[in-house]
């Protein structure tokens, strides 16, 4: 398969030496196979991954935030899970530990679809990064309407914890109140979140 990638409609066209109309008819024909996956640039363009691994259904933590976020991420196919289903919770553990500052700035709309506080404070206490999910949950609630965080969840000792950071030397301007509700350094600003409006 010689489109095996991540391509546009232009570059397959280059790597196939066909035409337009003939290289869309080949993305067609492709993904009624099952090997095509599609996700919209920041252009506005739409960009194909190719894949023989699409067929075996599995999913990469990026993809599920891209479902449901409206700032979209390159979805890293070498990092696929199969054979279980990735609950939201796990997803957003994985976007505090991923020290992307796009991964978790995409990552606050998943707040919506929380449906186990307590998995994902179990996650979170396991990975060490419940202070973190409690701030970003702290800025989404600012930012969009979230369902309300299990009570049980915000319920720890705070005092006398050291800053820490999401990524090293990044701090807010405009969230230095949960900051300092949470002692915790964020990675984003209310510039950052604009998609979100």
């Amino acid at each position: 398969m010689d489109a095996i990638g991540i391509n546009t409609v232009d570059s397959l066209m280059n790597k196939l030496h066909r035409n337009r109309s003939s290289t869309i008819k080949y993305i067609s024909r492709l993904r009624k196979k099952g090997y095509v996956k599609t996700t919209q640039g920041s252009d506005k363009k739409r960009i194909y991954y190719i894949f023989p691994e699409n067929k075996i259904q599995g999913k990469s933590y990026e993809e599920i935030i891209n479902k449901y976020s409206p700032i979209k991420l390159q979805e890293n196919n070498m990092h696929k899970i199969y054979g279980r289903d990735i609950p939201i919770e796990e997803v957003l553990v994985y976007a505090v530990k991923s020290n992307d500052i796009r991964t978790i700035i995409a990552s606050l709309s998943l707040f919506r679809y929380v449906k186990d506080w307590l998995l994902l404070k179990k996650l979170a206490k396991d990975k060490k990064t419940t202070r973190m999910i409690c701030a970003l949950y702290d800025v989404a609630r600012k930012t969009m309407k979230t369902k309300r965080m299990d009570k049980r969840f915000k319920r720890m000792k705070i005092t006398g914890e050291k800053y820490e950071y999401f990524i090293f030397n990044f701090k807010s301007k405009d969230f230095s109140d949960i900051e300092k509700k949470w002692r915790i350094y964020l990675p984003l600003n209310a510039a950052d979140l604009e998609d979100y409006k």
